[in-house]
């Protein structure tokens, strides 16, 4: 694997979802200025001394940049990321926070770290002579995550996960990427495939990350139903099929109450 596969640079992160960037998780510095945009059907706005990172870039739509709006735009591919991280009790929590709310809203002092931190990468991937080329572009990412997570500390506040709770939460997030959800929204069912207790795995989900496990569950149902919503070549009948449910009005139901308005209404927008 050369640089160009490892980490992408630039000043444009529009290209999220792109062939080329599509396996890559953004990390986007606002430096200036500010760009509005859609994420999982809610919006957002990128402001000066924001970071936002996106592993999702399905979920993102809809850019409006500022005329003044500058960033500095960095895609680490995931592979290579996540071999690069720490421990999985550091990374599972961040996982989680950041799928819920992309964005992290820097102090100026936190902006000029990070920003120090890209930098620091972008001329470390330049260095394709070095003898140990990977693990040292290695050992720059992971300055830049564990800034991240002291980042989150402060922001979200600080929290000790032992390893064992990582662990879990790291199985239970990989059933629900498999796409377990489609069939399965209980608690229980996942407690079952994890030799826990519903009880157990809905603590451990909020002592780590505020949330019980039914939250997340439906998190990746609401997302994966949006999803499907805008491909209008499918029926309601069919994807209420596809999610398991008994019928399209028992789906109506559903995302009614989840998503706060109809299968019509979100179709249409």
């Amino acid at each position: 694997m050369d640089y160009r596969e490892t980490i992408i640079t630039g000043s444009d992160f529009t290209k999220m979802g792109a062939a080329e960037t599509k396996d890559y998780i953004a990390h986007v510095l606002c430096l200036q200025g500010f760009c509005s945009f859609v994420y999982n059907g809610e919006r957002y706005d990128l402001l000066a001394n924001n970071l936002l990172i996106v592993r999702q870039h399905h979920l993102i739509k809809d850019f409006s940049p500022h005329e003044n709006f500058d960033v500095v735009v960095l895609f680490i591919h995931a592979p290579f990321m996540d071999s690069a991280a720490p421990d999985v009790n550091f990374g599972v929590r961040s996982t989680l926070l950041l799928m819920e709310n992309p964005i992290l809203k820097l102090t100026k002092e936190e902006a000029i770290k990070c920003k120090k931190d890209l930098d620091a990468i972008v001329e470390r991937a330049k260095d394709r002579g070095h003898s140990y080329y990977l693990d040292a572009l290695a050992v720059s990412c992971l300055q830049l995550f564990l800034d991240v997570f002291d980042f989150e500390n402060r922001i979200y506040g600080p929290t000790h996960v032992p390893l064992r709770s990582a662990r879990l939460i790291r199985d239970f997030i990989k059933l629900l990427q498999n796409g377990e959800y489609k069939s399965h929204r209980e608690v229980a069912y996942y407690a079952g495939k994890l030799f826990v207790t519903a009880k157990y795995l809905s603590d451990v989900c909020r002592t780590v990350t505020g949330h019980p496990a039914n939250y997340w569950i439906h998190h990746f149902v609401n997302i994966d139903i949006r999803l499907h919503l805008r491909n209008r070549r499918l029926s309601v009948l069919e994807i209420s099929e596809k999610f398991n449910f008994s019928s399209p009005a028992h789906f109506t139901r559903y995302v009614q109450a989840q998503l706060g308005e109809s299968p019509s209404a979100i179709r249409e927008r």
